[in-house]
């Protein structure tokens, strides 16, 4: 998936529920090239989405979890990429529910390399 359809899968998906791996509940908005989380008072870069999805494509089994990507925002940007399945498992409060329905959008649209 390049970065822009990785961008807009975000931008398609903002206002759903997301839980971060200690299954902390939060949503997200998007304004321009930047993410909002409702439990952080700054924004998520664009650039720092795409270079964290640019450290998982590069070292995929060294991505173990957020603090592996050593970003700002590592906590949310994982719980994102999660339920999109970009990321593997790992235990989370997460609803399989949840997460199926973004990975089936991902099918969809034929976006699942």
């Amino acid at each position: 998936m390049s970065h822009e359809e990785l961008w807009e899968l975000l931008v398609s998906h903002q206002g759903e529920p997301f839980y971060t791996v200690k299954g902390l509940p939060f949503q997200y908005t998007v304004r321009g090239g930047e993410l909002f989380v409702d439990r952080r008072s700054k924004s998520i870069t664009k650039a720092t989405v795409q270079k964290a999805y640019d450290r998982i494509l590069e070292s995929p089994e060294e991505i173990t979890g957020p603090k592996k990507l050593n970003a700002f925002g590592a906590p949310y940007i994982w719980a994102i990429f999660q339920k999109f399945g970009i990321v593997g498992g790992g235990k989370t409060k997460q609803s399989e529910g949840d997460r199926g329905c973004a990975v089936s959008h991902m099918q969809e649209n034929g976006s699942n390399d």
